[in-house]
Formats: C-alpha cells, structure tokens, sequence
C-alpha cells in the first residue's frame, strides 16, 4: 500500500470516528458553570445514551411528545408553517456533553426559569444564534413518566406568557407572541424548529433531561409570528407534506425506493 492510499485511509478513519467521546466533550458550558474534574466525577451516576437503537423508544416518545404538543397549538389557534421535529444526533451528543462536563441546578424540578438560554457553544458549524436547550430536573430516582412529566413542565410555561396580539405583516395575519428567552415553551413551539437532540441522565442530584434545539429561523428580538392559517394553505416548498400522523405540521417529503418484484 502506497503512502497515499494509507493517508486515503487514515483520514477515512478519522472522520468516521466519533469525537464526542466522555473525555472529548467541549469543556464551555452555556450560561452556567463548568465543572471541575472531581465534581465532574462524582455527579454523573449514569446517562442513558439516546441515540443507540437501543433506546429508539425512549427517542421517539420525546420527539412525539413535542410534536404532539406543537399539532395541538396549530389546530386550536389555526396557525401554520409549524414543522414536524426530527431527531438529531448531534445535537444529543451535545446535551450528554452540557450533563458530563457542567452543573444542574436542582432547583430546576418544576417550572422556573433558571435554565434554557440560547446556548454559547460552537458546534461545527451551528452558532449560538442557531441554537437553544431546556433542562428538567427531579430529585426521586424512580418517578414513574419522567419524560412526559418533563415536557409537560416545559409546555405549562406557557402560562409565563402574555396572550399573542393579531398583527398583520406583509399581506399575511399573525399572532405575535413575546417571550423570555429562557421560557421553554416558546423553544417547543417556535414553528420553524426543526430539529432536537436530548440527553437523559441519572445525576447525584436526580434525574435531568436535557434537550436541545436548531431552527431553520431563530426568533428575532425574543418574538415568534405564528401565521394564521388561510382557508386554502398549502405547507412550504422546502416542507411539502403534510405529516400523516399530526396533520397541522408539515415536513419532507420522504423518499421510498420502488421495490421491484
């Protein structure tokens, strides 16, 4: 083998190796505190690695769960352009690092605002204005429904929130929505939010769920414009198809190969 097919080969094994590894994970946390090397140690009891075949069941109640809750908003406030989520990998491997390598304030159980900044990390090339994440914490290593519990928590900080305001923009009727920008439920129901990655862990301190989120259009001054729905709508070009299951969101159309008998 010649000295250019070995580096062909060396670089074909460098890319297909992952650097999200337990001791590769970025040390910078978003907006909290990194941890040292001995609390490091002591915190992580055990995380659960969501992106294994293993755990799809797992993956697929979080993204049902958040589509579910985005389908219920589009129907009873007849919006549209909201989105299906997908699950994304690298955004996961991303929130296994943030439970590894920073804290997790116990103070998190219920509905406070301490967590869920746009995240200051750089991930290839995903920026901080690309980007969000939202933590749950609970304290009883055996409570029954934790991820549902999690995301129904994220979704009652709804009641944070003042009640949209019609505006008209562009030839088109919106509902204009103000949030903070650490209000979890405005992560979960932006409507070009595309894509989620999660990490569940079993800490010291309890149970953590943490996921995060990309857009296609991150909100502008702490804004979301839900656009109400007109009487003859037709989901956009880049998402076609509206989703089988949620019939409010839209989403890629999906490829399937003729099969030839």
């Amino acid at each position: 083998m010649d000295l250019l097919t070995r580096l062909l080969v060396l670089f074909q094994i460098i890319l297909s190796m992952d650097f999200l590894t337990e001791g590769n994970c970025p040390k910078s946390c978003p907006n909290i505190d990194a941890l040292s090397d001995t609390e490091r140690s002591n915190s992580m009891i055990n995380y659960i690695d969501l992106n294994l075949a293993e755990n799809k069941k797992l993956r697929d109640l979080i993204v049902f769960g958040h589509n579910g809750l985005r389908n219920r908003l589009a129907e009873r406030l007849n919006v549209c352009d909201m989105i299906t989520m997908f699950w994304d990998t690298k955004l996961s491997d991303m929130a296994r690092c943030q439970h590894i390598n920073c804290t997790t304030h116990q103070q998190d159980m219920q509905f406070n605002q301490r967590l869920g900044k746009p995240t200051l990390l750089k991930f290839g090339n995903l920026t901080a204005k690309d980007l969000a994440w939202s933590m749950f914490m609970w304290p009883n290593f055996q409570m029954e429904n934790f991820i549902q519990r999690a995301i129904f928590h994220w979704y009652r900080d709804h009641m944070w929130l003042k009640r949209p305001q019609k505006v008209y923009l562009v030839h088109r009727w919106y509902y204009e929505l103000h949030f903070e920008r650490t209000n979890r439920f405005a992560q979960i129901i932006n409507p070009p939010t595309n894509a989620l990655g999660c990490s569940l862990a079993k800490l010291s301190s309890g149970l953590s769920l943490l996921c995060y989120y990309m857009s296609l259009l991150p909100p502008v001054n702490a804004t979301i414009y839900l656009r109400k729905r007109p009487s003859e709508y037709q989901c956009p070009f880049n998402y076609p198809i509206h989703d089988e299951l949620f019939s409010h969101l839209c989403k890629y159309a999906e490829y399937r190969p003729e099969v030839v008998t």
